[in-house]
C-alpha cells in the first residue's frame, strides 16, 4: 500500500470522525432554522389562505379544498420534517390542527402530497446512493416487506 493510500484513507476517516461528532449540533442549527422559517411562512402565508370552500348547490354542505400548489408546498414541506427527524407524531399534530385546520379532506390531500413526495422524489435518491454504495439489498427487503404485509396483514381491531 502506498503512503499517499494511507494518508488519504486517514484523512477519510478523520473526516467522517468529525462529521460524525458536529451532527448533533447541526442537526439543532437546522431545527433552529427551520422553527424560525416556519413562524415567518405562518405570519406570511397560511394554509388558510389557499383553502377554498366549494358549497353544495342547496349551500347545506360545502367541500374545503386547498389549492394545487399549496397542497403539493405544505407535503413536499411535511415529507421533509418527517425524513428529516422530527418526531413524526408532531409533524402530523401540527400539520392536521395547525395548517389543516382540522379538516380531515385537506389533511388528506396534504399528507398525501407529503407520501407522494417521500416515494417518488426522495427515496428514490436514497436508494440510488445506497446502491451506489453497494447495498442492493435494501429495495428488494422494502418490496418483501410490502408482500408479507399483504400476505399475513397484522390484526386492526
Amino acid at each position: 500500500m502506498s503512503d499517499d493510500f494511507v494518508a488519504e484513507a486517514r484523512e477519510y476517516l478523520d473526516q467522517l470522525d468529525e462529521d460524525r461528532a458536529a451532527q448533533p449540533e447541526r442537526l439543532q442549527a437546522a431545527r433552529d432554522e427551520l422553527a424560525r422559517a416556519r413562524q415567518r411562512q405562518e405570519v406570511l402565508r397560511p394554509l388558510g389562505d389557499d383553502v377554498t370552500a366549494i358549497n353544495s348547490v342547496d349551500g347545506t354542505a360545502s367541500l374545503t379544498l386547498p389549492t394545487i400548489a399549496s397542497k403539493e408546498l405544505f407535503g413536499a414541506r411535511m415529507a421533509f420534517e418527517l425524513l428529516g427527524g422530527e418526531d413524526p407524531d408532531d409533524v402530523v399534530t401540527r400539520y392536521f390542527g395547525d395548517y389543516c385546520q382540522g379538516d380531515p379532506g385537506v389533511a388528506m390531500l396534504v399528507f398525501s402530497a407529503a407520501l407522494t413526495t417521500i416515494a417518488g422524489e426522495m427515496m428514490p435518491v436514497f436508494l440510488e446512493d445506497l446502491e451506489r454504495h453497494g447495498d442492493w439489498t435494501t429495495r428488494v427487503h422494502l418490496i418483501q416487506a410490502a408482500a408479507q404485509l399483504c400476505a399475513d396483514p397484522p390484526d386492526l381491531g
